[in-house]
């Protein structure tokens, strides 16, 4: 199973923001991702009692806040010298020309509030935990962490602290395991329950590792497969969960295999109405049809003849096409020329006027394969008979 793309969510949590290189009026740039803090900090920046004003203002701090290289040069370690500076730069600039950044900013924006999405399952991966083995006793925007100065005044964005929170629940959950099972270990020796009780928590076990594996790989976790109407069908292991079973069969409760036969009734049903219902609509269409033809609802006058005259009827029927054929009554139409044609070529049919045999030819047909048929046997057929007279 190929794995899921956390490029996006890693340089969110171990570095902080996504970056978008830029060029304006020739100088190099490189725009970040804000997390909520920056974004509240810009607003407040941008306060005006004008509100035309503030507008403009809250943008160009937008901006002015999003900068993480600024001619190669990072702004991160003093940001509060810069801000301003650059902000009355940018509002000399064409408002067409902050539109075409901030848009692309917004789309950068975008990309990170997607990849929040999938924190939860690169928490379960195993580069996940092995980092936060490493990293656990440091804060997520730490410059020992993100290896750029400056990011210890950025804050945290909502990455950072959804990875920090699910790490810390699994170290929890962990410890619990490891108490639980010197409880139980304490326990086995007074007690033959335990090892029914070891048996449901390795199949809870089991079950939590499949719903964290299935969160990883980006899919929808389920307590177990989907059946045929969307109901959850869950194995049963347990004695429990088979008792449990029986008295809802006693009870006259649906289980999974009912349900599946149930469905497969129904679409049977259903296939058969639609099959039925389709003959229906073909019926009225054809009686719609006779109806104009014949001013009636019969399919065919033919049915009120008996089954022997109505062979009779299509032998005649086929004799006297035939009979015309040969008549040439239908010498106008090209395909009775085709089958005239054919026919000669037979030898089926006669020229009016005889054409010469070809030279060496016995035969009083030419041009036939007929005629190449005795040209071959006529030299076989002319020996002498030893019955005839010396």
């Amino acid at each position: 199973m190929a794995l899921p793309d956390y490029s996006d969510v890693e340089q969110m949590i171990f570095r902080g923001f996504l970056v978008e290189p830029a060029e304006i009026e020739g100088v190099p740039i490189v725009f970040k991702t804000l997390n909520q803090t920056e974004y509240d900090l810009a607003t407040l920046y941008a306060f005006s009692s004008d509100l035309e004003k503030a507008s403009e203002l809250r943008e160009c701090y937008f901006i002015a806040s999003s900068v993480y290289l600024f001619n190669r040069s990072s702004v991160l370690h003093d940001r509060e010298a810069f801000y301003h500076d650059f902000v009355e730069v940018l509002l000399d600039l064409p408002p067409a020309v902050r539109l075409t950044i901030l848009t692309q900013l917004q789309k950068l924006n975008s990309r990170a509030t997607e990849a929040i999405k999938r924190v939860e399952g690169f928490s379960y991966g195993y580069d996940s935990r092995q980092r936060w083995a490493l990293l656990r006793n440091l804060s997520p925007n730490d410059p020992r962490v993100t290896g750029i100065s400056g990011t210890e005044t950025l804050g945290l964005n909502m990455h950072q602290k959804l990875w920090f929170h699910y790490n810390n629940a699994e170290d929890i959950e962990e410890e619990v395991e490891v108490m639980w099972s010197h409880t139980k270990f304490a326990a086995s020796v007074h007690s033959k329950e335990v090892s029914k009780i070891d048996s449901e928590d390795k199949m809870r076990r089991r079950e939590r590792h499949q719903k964290k594996e299935a969160i990883f790989y980006g899919k929808t976790p389920e307590e177990g497969s989907r059946g045929v109407n969307g109901e959850v069908k869950v194995s049963h292991e347990s004695v429990d969960d088979l008792l449990g079973q029986l008295k809802r069969d006693m009870d006259g409760q649906k289980d999974f295999h009912d349900q599946v036969v149930m469905e497969h009734e129904r679409k049977v049903r259903e296939r058969w109405n639609n099959v039925q219902a389709e003959k229906a609509r073909k019926a009225m269409e054809a009686a719609k049809v006779q109806r104009s033809r014949f001013g009636s609802d019969v399919k065919d006058p033919v049915i009120f003849y008996d089954e022997e005259a109505v062979q009779q009827l299509t032998k005649d029927r086929r004799r006297d096409k035939r009979d015309a054929l040969l008549r040439g009554e239908f010498a106008h139409e090209e395909a009775y020329q085709a089958q005239q044609e054919r026919m000669r070529k037979w030898g089926i049919l006669e020229d009016e006027v005889p054409t010469p045999p070809r030279e060496g030819s016995k035969h009083p047909l030419s041009d036939t394969i007929l005629d190449d048929y005795y040209d071959v046997q006529m030299p076989d057929m002319a020996h002498n008979s030893p019955f005839d007279d010396e």
